[in-house]
């Protein structure tokens, strides 16, 4: 039983799944056929429509329709004839497409910024837009770009650009940062005819604006713009002493908007005010240097950036001025003053050869600069100097305060310096001579006289060779004298003589003088009279027979009179005397001591002391003798002389010399008669034997 129910319920249940399943399939059947029913009508009346639209030239619709049509894949419904008006409407297809996409790349570059970008989309849709909008199909695609607002949205593009740019432009200058001025470009890179229609932010040319219309209100917009900021861009640079900037700035400005073709005159015109202002600070603060940089630096950015400055002749002007001004004080001697001013101009042009001839003009005056020039550490003194001698066109020779011997020489090839290092030590130099019997054309011989303890002075002589100096002689002596063509030398009264009055002699070997013996000192004559020597020291053997304070009279060993006179108190006897007849006489009186006034001795005055005068026997009067006024007589003046007589030699007979009695003694006085007698400068006095 249960069986057969079970059997049953599965027969009722396959009966019914099978009737459902049917009328499932049949109301499916029943949808589709009643869609597609729909969708060949709807296709049928989007062919109609399409060619509705063709027919009336409404071509940008009839496109649509037919593409919509041909997008219908379900019902086939005259496919031919739709392909066939769609391959006719391809122009309107692609102006369609092209519009769509320019649009769309123009918002994408709007919206990130990218100028570059933006303005391709924008020339490629310019570019479109030449090219259709006359044609076949010039009205569809007006239509079409009306539809799309492709101008529009170029234009508030633009707009929001060109703002952009220009608050860069103004950040620069607020910052005076102007390394990136791509702001500039870009702005000229903006179509013109969005200058002249920001405000509207259309384009104008169905307004009957034509693009020289357009050029030219943007190149006004932009030359307001731009010379606000390059002017105040070169101002500011200038006013932070940053002047060679501001000239290549404005120099690398002109090159930017020229390599653009867009004129700018401002920024010359500018570059010239700005150097003008700071030219002329320069000059009137005497900076000189300074101007002459700037000078240089303004005459070459004129010469790059064009021809012909109204500054460039002054500044030119200016310089030959300043020039004259340094030749002025060369003339006077001022030459530090002019070597700075040369060296200051140098600046702006080459002033190589005007600082050599000042330097040269200097050292010509001051020639002891060629040995401040080698070592300026030093202070030099004694110097001595010459022209176009030993080779060179100037030389000097001076000490410094070591006492270092430096020999300097100045030629057309420079200047050299030598030393004589430690060959003047010790010695205190009292003057510097070129030593002229020694010296030769190449080879200088320096003499340096140093003070001497006992003698004249202490000469040294150094001669130049092959650079180093080499000391020829150094004597100690009251003088010397060169002989024998440079051969000999003779010192006088030498400090290591072997007696007063002896002369050294030196003969040279090589570059050297070498002593070679002593001449001359005191001659042993004896008992003469050393009237027979005169000029020569000679000791002598003298009889003293009267004597007074600082002289005495003494015969000779031949019974002659000498008179002696020196620093010595003498006695009545015999002496061994040492000096010098120098050729002066005395008058003695020949008479009885007692008539003239007890001495026959010249008087002890201080006249005849010190001037080897006339001299008068003691209580004489002057004015009674005829011969009073002719002083220091001699063998010479003798003969002129009362009770002398003979003409240059004194008498040898006393009684010769005696004047005539007179006939009455009573009334005449006496008169002594006089003698002339050699005069002997006495150096030592010994005992005699």
């Amino acid at each position: 039983m249960v069986r057969k129910l079970k059997n049953l319920f599965a027969a009722i249940r396959g009966v019914l799944i099978l009737r459902n399943l049917l009328a499932v399939l049949c109301a499916a059947a029943l949808i589709a056929v009643t869609v597609k029913a729909v969708r060949i009508e709807a296709k049928i009346g989007q062919v109609r429509q399409a060619d509705a639209y063709y027919e009336q030239r409404r071509l940008i619709p009839a496109e649509a329709a037919y593409a919509a049509a041909l997008s219908d894949t379900v019902v086939r419904y005259r496919e031919g004839h739709i392909r066939e008006r769609l391959a006719g409407l391809v122009p309107v297809t692609r102006l369609r497409e092209e519009l769509l996409k320019t649009k769309s790349e123009m918002l994408t570059a709007s919206e990130n910024g990218d100028f570059e970008a933006f303005l391709l989309a924008y020339e490629t849709y310019d570019g479109f837009d030449r090219l259709s909008s006359e044609g076949e199909f010039a009205a569809e695609y007006r239509e079409l770009n009306e539809r799309y607002e492709l101008t529009a949205t170029a234009a508030s593009g633009f707009a929001d650009f060109r703002a952009s740019f220009e608050q860069a432009l103004a950040s620069n200058l607020e910052n005076e940062s102007y390394a990136d001025e791509s702001a500039k470009w870009k702005l000229l890179q903006i179509p013109a005819a969005f200058f002249a229609n920001a405000d509207s932010g259309t384009l104008s040319a169905s307004e009957g604006q034509n693009a020289a219309d357009f050029e030219s209100v943007k190149t006004e917009k932009l030359n307001a713009l731009l010379q606000d900021y390059d002017r105040r861009k070169l101002k500011k640079l200038a006013a932070a002493g940053r002047y060679a900037d501001m000239l290549n700035e404005a120099e690398s400005t002109i090159a930017a908007y020229g390599q653009r073709g867009f004129e700018a005159p401002w920024v010359p015109d500018q570059a010239e005010k700005t150097a003008d202002t700071v030219l002329r600070k320069d000059l009137d603060a005497e900076a000189y240097p300074a101007f002459a940089a700037h000078a240089r630096e303004f005459a070459d950015f004129a010469a790059q950036t064009g021809p012909g400055s109204g500054l460039v002749s002054w500044i030119e002007a200016r310089v030959d001025g300043l020039m004259n001004r340094a030749r002025s004080l060369v003339a006077d001697n001022r030459f530090e003053e002019a070597i700075a001013l040369y060296k200051a101009l140098s600046g702006y042009s080459d002033t190589a050869e005007e600082i050599a001839q000042a330097e040269n003009a200097w050292t010509e005056a001051e020639p002891l600069r060629i040995l401040r020039a080698a070592d300026p550490s030093h202070t030099y003194s004694l110097a001595i100097s010459g022209k176009n001698r030993f080779g060179a066109d100037l030389y000097t020779a001076a000490l410094d305060e070591n006492g270092t011997l430096y020999f300097g020489t100045k030629d057309g090839s420079g200047t050299s310096v030598f030393t004589g290092p430690q060959m003047l030590t010790g010695l205190d130099v009292l003057r510097l001579d070129i030593e002229e019997s020694l010296s030769t054309e190449s080879s200088p011989v320096i003499l340096a006289e140093s003070e001497s303890a006992s003698r004249r002075a202490v000469y040294t002589a150094l001669q130049l060779r092959d650079s180093s100096f080499v000391q020829m002689f150094q004597i100690d002596a009251d003088g010397y004298a060169i002989e024998n063509g440079g051969r000999t030398l003779r010192a006088d009264r030498p400090a290591d003589a072997e007696e007063d009055g002896q002369t050294a002699v030196y003969e040279r070997y090589g570059d050297v003088f070498v002593f070679d013996m002593f001449e001359g000192g005191t001659l042993e004559i004896g008992g003469e009279n050393p009237a027979g020597h005169a000029g020569r020291k000679v000791r002598t053997l003298l009889t003293v027979v009267e004597s007074g304070s600082g002289q005495a009279l003494a015969l000779a060993a031949d019974g002659s009179d000498i008179l002696l006179r020196g620093g010595f108190d003498f006695e009545p006897g015999t002496y061994a005397v040492t000096g010098t007849f120098r050729g002066e006489y005395a008058r003695i009186a020949v008479d009885d001591p007692a008539a003239s006034g007890g001495s026959a001795l010249p008087p002890e005055s201080p006249t005849n002391a010190e001037t080897g005068g006339t001299d008068f026997p003691e209580g004489g009067e002057a004015a009674e003798d005829p011969s009073a006024a002719v002083p220091n007589p001699g063998p010479d003046t003798a003969e002129d002389l009362p009770g002398d007589s003979g003409a240059g030699e004194a008498p040898e007979d006393p009684a010769a010399s005696e004047s005539p009695a007179a006939p009455n003694d009573s009334a005449v006085p006496n008169t002594p008669a006089y003698r002339s007698v050699p005069v002997f400068e006495v150096d030592a006095v010994a005992p005699g034997a």
